[in-house]
């Protein structure tokens, strides 16, 4: 048996309106400011902060962002963020090339040696096989390879 057009249900605005308002209400992070026993030294307590700073160095890169929240030890001084302020670390750690890398040094024959780049790093700065690099040398112990040559 078919349903006749008015026994279908329709959806008003003032209905999305209503729903959107419930689904946004419950969209902010708890903001938790009870203090609790440190994970890291089990000594001291974590009390709650909002004037903690993150400061890295990622890419060759000193970043700091201060005013972040979150929850610092008294004794260790280890820092735990919260939501909103991992969020923050986040979206400006993921702009960065990750550095660091080791690599080793292989016999490639004939007298030649070669590097096998780490797979993050081919991924991040989309390196390609037989792609053409040039090396200038810095002093005995650095170099700098610049891609596209």
């Amino acid at each position: 048996m078919r349903k006749k057009i008015e026994d279908v249900p329709v959806i008003t605005e003032e209905m999305m309106r209503k729903t959107l308002k419930k689904k946004w209400k419950h969209k902010k992070e708890p903001m938790i400011k009870k203090s609790f026993k440190c994970p890291i030294c089990e000594v001291g307590t974590a009390e709650y902060s909002d004037s903690l700073c993150f400061d890295v160095v990622l890419g060759g890169e000193h970043i700091i962002i201060p005013n972040l929240s979150g929850h610092r030890c008294n004794a260790c001084k280890e820092e735990f963020y919260d939501a909103r302020s991992s969020k923050i670390v986040d979206r400006f750690a993921a702009e960065k090339i990750p550095t660091g890398h080791e690599a080793t040094v292989s016999v490639a024959g004939g007298g030649r040696l070669g590097i096998y780049l780490p797979k993050d790093i081919l991924r991040a700065m989309k390196i390609k096989a037989k792609e053409k690099v040039l090396i200038t040398p810095v002093s005995k112990k650095k170099m700098i390879v610049e891609l596209g040559a």
